[in-house]
């Protein structure tokens, strides 16, 4: 609290550098998640590109995965979430 009555913050931040690929990775996603329609293909490509997924997995089925699970977090549906979350996790062998 400040002389005059003002809350003050201090933000000391947390900084740091994304790897490239990761960068590369964040870039991709955000372009893959904003397009319309959504590229759940491209959000899936792009979270394995960040190191999300192994090298090796079925891109279709996750990005169906994927695809389920955001579907459930836009309806608001707070059980589907959690469920849809443990499921892609668990089926994809999603690094978390």
């Amino acid at each position: 609290l400040l002389e005059d009555g003002r809350v003050g913050l201090i933000d000391f931040g947390i900084v740091g550098t994304l790897p490239s690929e990761v960068y590369g990775g964040v870039v991709a996603l955000a372009a893959a998640f904003n397009a319309q329609p959504r590229d759940y293909n491209g959000v899936a490509s792009a979270l394995r590109e960040m190191g999300v997924a192994a090298d090796v997995f079925d891109e279709a089925a996750f990005a169906s995965d994927l695809k389920k699970a955001i579907e459930a977090t836009e309806a608001n549906d707070a059980a589907a979430i959690v469920n849809d979350v443990i499921a892609v996790s668990e089926n994809n062998n999603l690094v978390l």
